[in-house]
């Protein structure tokens, strides 16, 4: 049986996800725990790595229209959510994506 991940959302990431529009944050919560509980090293996107961000580093996920920013501890066996962005801005298609203004 593979080990379980205890996922948690930090409050600010809460605040955010609430906050966003044409969103049920509900459903991206509970998504976010079940997808993010078994493996989620391998359920990443990718790490973020983009010049002067934040949250460089970190793994991210794409659930429902969300980018989901999370780092683990495998020591306590936990996924800790610490920020979302809307996914269908120009920023977040920059950052996540590298896909620059100017592209095609």
């Amino acid at each position: 049986m593979m080990d379980s991940y205890e996922v948690v959302w930090s409050k600010s990431a809460i605040r955010a996800l609430s906050k966003m529009y044409n969103i049920n944050p509900r459903t991206v919560f509970l998504q976010s725990k079940y997808i993010l509980s078994q493996l989620p090293h391998k359920k990443a996107y990718d790490i973020v790595n983009y010049p002067g961000f934040d949250f460089n580093g970190y793994y991210w996920v794409l659930i429902r229209n969300v980018v989901i920013i999370y780092r683990i501890s495998v020591i306590h066996k936990r996924v800790l959510i610490d920020a979302v962005y809307f996914a269908n801005t120009k920023e977040t298609a920059e950052i996540f994506w590298g896909i620059g203004p100017d592209d095609k």
